[in-house]
């Protein structure tokens, strides 16, 4: 077995498993030993719909140890939420993706990597942010073939996520309550009767925003 392969095990195995951290891929470049600087490091944020997509690549690796990822909730202090070791060496470098799946609503979370070397001396990547106030996010309706409207869009920015979206019938009974997911929040009318539903969305000012359903 080969000495990449070997250490692309290791590492995969040392990953705790609540850390949702797994390797993408790997790489080697035959070029010299000299320790890398950040200038070199790619990193990147993507949104999925259930999680934040971070994803670095260092085209080589010399006395890299590993990755420390760092977030931060709406400019406070930078905390450690995952470790990723490095698969590397001076000859070869690796690509690599963070799920970060711990979801926030209306907040701004920044992101950085704290690079360690086997002297004990540390880098740190460039800060990398992502606004969910600016996202748009849906209110989605099931089943479709049944429900109108199938959906209701609204802006993180505008609702007051630390409150509940209501479901009422016409008598205003608040028949169930939902969270607010951070892209898509979801309600199942599938054991309701055909009728006429309400929606209440609160919003930041204090009011609701009502919503009409139907379902036949």
């Amino acid at each position: 077995m080969n000495r990449l392969l070997v250490q692309l095990l290791l590492s995969m195995l040392a990953l705790p498993v609540s850390a949702q951290s797994f390797l993408h891929s790997a790489f080697g470049e035959d070029v010299g030993t000299a320790r890398n600087s950040t200038k070199a490091l790619e990193f990147h944020l993507d949104l999925a719909e259930r999680a934040v997509e971070l994803y670095w690549e260092m085209p080589l690796e010399a006395n890299i140890t590993g990755y420390e990822i760092q977030r931060a909730i709406n400019g406070n202090e930078f905390k450690s939420i995952a470790w990723v070791g490095a698969v590397g060496d001076a000859q070869v470098g690796g690509t690599y993706l963070h799920l970060d799946q711990q979801l926030f609503t209306n907040e701004r979370l920044s992101y950085r990597l704290k690079i360690t070397y086997d002297d004990g001396q540390q880098d740190y990547s460039d800060i990398h942010i992502l606004d969910l106030q600016l996202i748009r996010s849906y209110v989605e309706f099931s089943p479709t073939t049944s429900i109108l409207p199938k959906a209701i869009a609204f802006n993180n920015k505008d609702v007051d996520t630390s409150r509940a979206i209501q479901l009422l019938d016409t008598k205003g009974k608040v028949l169930q309550t939902y969270k607010f997911g951070v892209f898509k929040t979801a309600i199942n009318l599938s054991s309701y009767e055909n009728g006429v539903y309400f929606v209440h969305i609160p919003t930041l000012n204090g009011t609701q925003r009502i919503e009409r359903l139907v379902k036949q």
